[in-house]
């Protein structure tokens, strides 16, 4: 009676395993909650937000309620990610520039740029990002699948 019960507490351990890894693997790449993830790969914005850090972006928020003090993502013309804060709102799009930088940002962000506002801070996310492109990682993620199957 023991083993089976032991062997019964494996089992979800495993399925508990698995459903975790899955959800991580599926929220560092595919986003939070239906919220894309942009990892940060510049100062610009310190000490708002750091290089590393990972933010959520609500593709929901409407370009028309974005304003002074917003923290946006938008795409540039070379399809690079940039997470800037907003400093004024013009009839032509949004001008934005980093935190820590001196300088704006080159052309207004335009309606098409646009890729949201920022709504949460990962602190030091980019360290998940990386445990997830691991081969450490991809190799315990099939030992505990394989584990699941055969144990079920």
């Amino acid at each position: 009676m023991i083993g089976a019960k032991r062997k019964r507490n494996w089992k979800v351990l495993l399925i508990i395993c698995d459903i975790t890894i899955g959800l991580l693997a599926a929220s560092t790449h595919l986003g939070l909650a239906g919220f894309p993830a942009k990892r940060i790969l510049s100062g610009s914005m310190e000490p708002a937000i750091s290089v590393d850090d990972v933010v959520l972006v609500s593709e929901h928020t409407d370009f028309c309620e974005i304003g002074p003090g917003d923290i946006i993502a938008y795409r540039t013309d070379g399809g690079l990610y940039v997470v800037h804060r907003v400093i004024e709102k013009q009839e032509d799009g949004l001008v934005t520039k980093g935190d820590r930088v001196e300088k704006q940002d080159g052309n207004p962000v335009t309606r098409e740029a646009y890729a949201g506002k920022v709504i949460h801070i990962i602190r030091n996310g980019g360290r998940l990002y990386d445990m997830m492109d691991s081969a450490g990682f991809r190799i315990l993620a099939c030992i505990l699948m394989i584990l699941t199957v055969l144990w079920l």
